[in-house]
């Protein structure tokens, strides 16, 4: 599958899939001492070494969530070059199942609270609800906020069976909501950045929130949809608002 990778900013460099289906993002962030992949993409081979041509630096990769979009192919490339692996526990029974082939919970390190790469921290923000182990990255002094799926990109899946209830979703984004309170600059850089041509910022979250806050008031359109997913039949209901295009969620698990 076609990747490009594109500088976003000195030191930041976005890595984009062109997938037919969902064309998906993972972004490399160097210090001065090291770096750190976030996320790996979903067929696409050879992602190792192109970090390497971007930095001699240690490398280790973050996974924002066990889904196989984000920790493909290119995840046994950072598993074979010996790189220390973050992910959530809560994540690996999902990323197994996305995946389709056997992973290994030994792989992957718990989070720290924050990832210093030298001149770079990254504070490692939990965001339970599209998976119950996402995470966030933010970068706070450069108003950078790495995402992966945790608030989606313009649209957003939270009628997966392994999602949490949209009302754990909604607290957690208002605690997120806090951490970055003041960031009126904040960009936010996410795992499918196709899917909202607009670049996102904080005015994104309060649309996700404007969003979970009319369904659980009851103000949401209330049509029952069926979609298929592998072997499973999921209904869900779908919401929109301001730049947040299309969330989908389970109405029966709210």
């Amino acid at each position: 599958m076609k990747m490009t990778v594109q500088p976003v900013m000195r030191g930041v460099y976005r890595f984009c899939e062109d997938h037919p289906e969902a064309p998906v993002d993972a972004y490399l962030v160097i210090g001065s001492h090291s770096a750190l992949m976030i996320d790996a993409l979903e067929t696409a081979a050879g992602v190792w070494d192109e970090v390497r041509r971007l930095t001699a630096l240690p490398v280790a990769l973050a996974v924002t969530h066990g889904h196989c979009d984000h920790a493909g192919a290119a995840l046994d490339e950072f598993v074979q070059a010996g790189c220390t692996i973050y992910m959530d526990p809560a994540d690996v029974e999902p990323l197994a199942q996305t995946s389709g082939r056997p992973i290994s919970p030994e792989w992957f390190t718990p989070f720290p609270d924050i990832i210093d790469l030298g001149g770079v921290q990254l504070e490692v923000l939990s965001v339970v609800g599209h998976t119950m182990g996402s995470k966030v990255f933010l970068d706070r002094e450069r108003a950078l906020l790495f995402t992966g799926d945790a608030v989606g990109s313009g649209d957003f899946w939270m009628q997966l069976s392994h999602s949490a209830p949209l009302s754990v979703f909604a607290s957690e984004l208002r605690r997120l909501m806090e951490r970055v309170a003041g960031l009126h600059d904040l960009a936010i850089l996410p795992g499918h950045a196709y899917q909202q041509p607009r670049p996102l910022g904080f005015f994104y979250l309060w649309d996700v929130q404007t969003a979970c806050r009319n369904v659980l008031e009851g103000r949401a359109d209330a049509t029952d949809l069926v979609m298929t997913l592998g072997d499973e039949t999921l209904t869900y209901r779908t919401v929109g608002h301001g730049s947040l295009g299309c969330m989908c969620y389970n109405p029966y698990k709210l």
